[in-house]
């Protein structure tokens, strides 16, 4: 199958998301599927990865962070694509990465599948300060939702959220991939000698390094642990 993902950051500008897109594309590449990872462009980045891949330009954020795709004025990009023939298309975001997709599923008569991964209200009012804008921004992404042919969520937690969001059609639960691997033996010990660890009680974080994955909350609970 020739395979689109759409998402809105790419390496090495990456979160995730870009992660979760990066091993479907690795992934279904193994299996013998044509997949593209499309996504903003990148300035100054040359792709080492294994798999084809489609970019289109971009603008950075004010938050100097992430980089907002403009594929619409990027003809160069729209030619190439269009000389791809797609049998599915998985979109990441609802917005630039993903109305490109629902632009190019259409446009080829394909499915769209999405799937909804972040809060997008809290990040909205954690921006706008303002409930109206935290509300419209959820009232878009809602629409392009309902645009879609079949929405998944990664877990029960998440389809609630989007449920609260006011999305009613059907929403299919799949989990995200993880690669699992274990340690070397001796692998332990090594680490401890690298990071210069004692025997004594170590908390690790594995994820991304943003409040709102609830660190402070974290750093607070393991405070009262240390005093206890």
């Amino acid at each position: 199958m020739h395979i689109g993902q759409f998402c809105d950051v790419y390496p090495p500008e990456t979160d995730g998301v870009g992660m979760v897109v990066k091993s479907y594309t690795e992934e279904l590449t193994k299996l013998n599927h044509r997949c593209y990872y499309i996504s903003p462009k990148i300035p100054n980045y040359s792709d080492t990865h294994d798999f084809p891949t489609f970019h289109y330009m971009s603008i950075r954020l004010a938050n100097g962070i992430y980089r907002a795709g403009v594929p619409i004025i990027d003809i160069p990009y729209r030619k190439s694509i269009k000389k791809t023939s797609f049998d599915i298309i998985h979109a990441h975001s609802p917005f630039s990465a993903g109305r490109e997709a629902l632009r190019i599923a259409k446009k080829q008569n394909v499915p769209l599948v999405s799937t909804f991964h972040t809060k997008y209200y809290d990040d909205f009012y954690s921006k706008t300060h303002s409930k109206l804008l935290a509300k419209t921004g959820i009232r878009y992404i809602v629409d392009f939702y309902n645009d879609c042919d079949e929405i998944w969520a990664v877990n029960n937690s998440t389809s609630d959220v989007l449920r609260e969001y006011g999305y009613k059609k059907d929403i299919q639960i799949m989990p995200n991939g993880t690669n699992s691997w274990h340690p070397a033996p001796g692998g332990e010990n090594a680490a401890k000698e690298r990071f210069g660890l004692r025997n004594d009680r170590i908390f690790l974080f594995v994820g991304q390094q943003d409040w709102k994955k609830n660190i402070k909350h974290i750093i607070e609970a393991l405070k009262i642990y240390s005093s206890s």
